[in-house]
């Protein structure tokens, strides 16, 4: 991606995240004299990775799927191709007590799965035979072009599958990719969930900072910036912020915002008045990783471990980080991260880090006993806001208010109402790139 028009010319890209740093290397590359303005003191966003004793502790982002065509793409392009491994392919589900392991690249292992009774098996294939030309034809990461919402996952589960599959199978796939069950999401999210879910899984050694901490080396990066104001002018853009010595102001030709719509609406006021009621109809997704490591070898082969809502409505995902990853845990060990539901979060964010620690340490024991008596290292991270729950009608709004926005200097990337994913993040901010570079 180059362009003569470029040269020269200046961007001030806001939000040293995924998406920030995506379309900052792009732009780079493009010619453009680029700075990313950072509020936190690091890079990354959600996709941190923190040193706990001998664990290697991803806090936030955790997934890598095969599908993430273009973050895999650009970790190997900046070097990351033989940090790439891959993670075990099984999955446990959780129902009535017990840890359920199947295969999760293939569908038809649920036919062998005690998961699921000879009826709901029947529902289960009939189910996604039905679906699956639907599921070949949907891009999950340009969802926002797609016609149909499907109204709410409940009512498009209703429509394919019996209570057992909806409850027992589909409600904690979803509740993987949304944040929360099928009750409080849309049903566009079941097709992507599914079109997903059944990719191969790859963890990247050094952690999930990783990459975001080689983006950051081929761009200059401000962190500590907090900006305040965006002025999108006839020559340009005006930004002000505060930093560590104070406030202060760039002018630019260009503005990349890829922060959150509600950290940029009062940076970029245009974007409230555009947003309108859809603006305020929006809803953050809160969560809170617990990690927990174990003296012990791993419980079970599996990577992801599902949650049913009605097996948990506090804890969303289980995650076996030592079968993701080899770097997480030393051998002999296990490193586990549970993930808390997002409508139950604002409420047990009200615990202390004792108390998290504790619930969630009896939670996966309760399945795996054996790791009874053997913590050695827990830590809590708290995420008030890691992107919207995509209610039904979500999809389109974002392309009616994307479509509102004013022409001018100022663009925004996919973390303007993104969901977290890491896919995601770096698809958005490579297009912005893409379309800047194009109009230059």
């Amino acid at each position: 991606m180059t362009g003569a028009g470029a040269r020269g010319r200046t961007v001030v890209v806001v939000g040293g995240g995924l998406s920030g740093l995506a379309s900052a290397h792009r732009l780079a590359e493009a010619g453009y004299e680029v700075v990313v303005l950072e509020r936190a003191g690091g890079v990354g966003g959600l996709a941190r990775t923190e040193q706990k004793g001998h664990y290697l502790v991803d806090i936030g982002a955790d997934l890598i799927n095969g599908s993430f065509t273009h973050y895999l793409g650009l970790a190997r392009e900046v070097g990351l191709e033989e940090c790439i491994v891959s993670a075990s392919p099984a999955a446990d589900i959780l129902r009535g007590g017990r840890a359920i392991t199947v295969d999760r690249t293939r569908p038809l292992s649920l036919a062998r799965s005690p998961i699921l009774s000879a009826r709901g098996k029947a529902s289960a294939a009939a189910g996604l035979a039905r679906l699956y030309p639907t599921m070949r034809k949907i891009d999950p990461y340009a969802l926002t072009g797609t016609a149909d919402d499907y109204g709410t996952a409940r009512e498009f589960c209703d429509r394919y599958f019996d209570d057992e599959v909806t409850e027992w199978v589909i409600d904690p796939i979803v509740r993987a990719f949304a944040g929360t069950g099928i009750d409080g999401t849309s049903g566009l999210l079941v097709l992507s969930a599914l079109a997903v879910g059944t990719k191969p899984a790859f963890g990247i050694t050094g952690g999930m900072s990783a990459l975001p901490n080689a983006l950051a080396r081929t761009v200059d990066v401000r962190c500590g910036i907090e900006v305040t104001s965006i002025d999108d002018t006839d020559e340009g853009v005006h930004v002000t912020y505060r930093g560590p010595s104070g406030p202060g102001e760039i002018d630019a030709d260009l503005c990349v915002l890829a922060v959150s719509y509600h950290d940029a609406r009062s940076m970029w006021p245009v974007l409230e008045d555009t947003a309108g009621e859809f603006g305020r109809k929006l809803r953050d997704v809160p969560l809170m990783s617990i990690s927990l490591g174990y003296d012990v070898p791993s419980p079970t082969r599996s990577y992801a471990v599902l949650v049913p809502t009605r097996e948990s409505s506090d804890a969303l995902l289980v995650m076996m980080q030592q079968n993701k990853a080899p770097d997480r845990a030393p051998a002999g060990h296990t490193l586990v991260s549970l993930f808390t539901e997002a409508r139950a979060t604002t409420r047990l964010m009200n615990r202390s880090d004792d108390e998290l620690m504790d619930w969630a340490a009896e939670f996966v024991e309760s399945y795996y006993p054996g790791l009874r008596g053997r913590r050695d290292m827990s830590s809590v991270h708290r995420w008030p806001r890691t992107g919207y729950l995509p209610f039904p009608g979500y999809w389109q709004g974002i392309k009616e208010v994307r479509a509102g926005l004013p022409a001018g200097h100022v663009h925004t990337t996919s973390a303007l109402f993104g969901s977290g994913g890491v896919e995601r993040a770096v698809l958005g901010g490579e297009r912005t790139a893409r379309r800047i570079a194009k109009a230059a």
